[in-house]
């Protein structure tokens, strides 16, 4: 039976991506910015998320 790997999948990837040479695209570059935390929602984690509101919509009554 094969034992179960415990590391996530972007470690993986970034493992991957360095044995390969490192970041050599856009997509690798971003697999490894994730993985050592860095890019543009390093700063703020808030940032991550998306913050959706719903609006009452009221029917125009007309005369």
């Amino acid at each position: 039976m094969k034992q179960q790997s415990k590391k996530t999948t972007i470690q993986i990837m970034y493992e991957t991506v360095m044995e390969h040479g490192g970041p050599q695209g856009p997509f690798s570059q971003a697999v490894v910015d994730a993985y050592e935390n860095k890019g543009i929602y390093a700063d703020d984690p808030k940032e991550n998320k998306v913050i959706i509101q719903f609006t009452k919509e009221v029917p125009c009554r007309l005369k």
